[in-house]
């Protein structure tokens, strides 16, 4: 396993909104100075105390992963999808948000 490697004390961060199931959530992505993307935060707003620790314990996962170097795009890989072509949960959208994403981040 490749070592943790750890972000900035301060760092850049870009927050966006998405839906899913007909809830709004709110992401935002924490940045190495490189523009790599290094954490996620979910934000489940005024939802069920379930689907909030799902969401929060799904940031944790992926920003653990992106810290071992994982690239953006395997999560993506890994999410699987209903017959309609959408995810089963946030966390598949929050994948395919991280992988869509030019990161480039300007200091």
């Amino acid at each position: 396993m490749t070592e943790r490697i750890r972000l900035p004390q301060r760092r850049r961060c870009w927050t966006t909104t998405l839906e899913h199931d007909g809830r709004p959530y709110e992401v935002s992505v924490g940045f190495y100075d490189d523009g790599r993307p290094g954490e996620v935060f979910i934000n489940t707003g005024k939802t069920p105390e379930a689907i909030h620790q799902h969401a929060a314990d799904a940031a944790v996962a992926i920003s653990i992963g992106l810290q071992h170097g994982v690239p953006a795009g395997a999560f993506k890989q890994s999410m699987p999808r209903h017959d309609a072509g959408g995810y089963y949960t946030v966390i598949g959208c929050v994948a395919d948000m991280l992988a869509a994403q030019p990161w480039t981040v300007t200091a």
